[in-house]
């Protein structure tokens, strides 16, 4: 999980419950919008640490930086499209549903 996180300038900051409250309502209005959300961490270990976790391909989570957040649009499976169109002539209504 993530403890600190950057700012706009570039400032690493402690990420205590209210920033961690600001950007769960981000992917919050992120996932509103139909876009998946993938959040970017990193963890600064030492050399020694660093071959042992590249042995375990696996980093253990705990006091990462969050980079960002981006949102992508899924696109639509094969045929989806020509089924909402054919759906549409015949007056159906249809929601994304992610």
């Amino acid at each position: 999980m993530c403890s600190s996180y950057y700012d706009a300038s570039g400032v690493e900051k402690d990420l205590n419950d209210g920033e961690r409250a600001k950007f769960e309502l981000i992917i919050q209005g992120m996932a509103a919008s139909n876009l998946s959300c993938i959040a970017l961490a990193h963890k600064q270990v030492q050399e020694k640490e660093y071959d042992d976790l590249k042995e375990k391909k696996q980093v253990d989570g705990k006091s990462l930086t969050l980079l960002g957040v981006v949102g992508t649009k899924d696109p639509c499976k094969p045929g989806v499209k020509k089924q909402w169109k054919i759906a549409n002539i015949f007056g159906s209504k249809h929601q994304n549903d992610h």
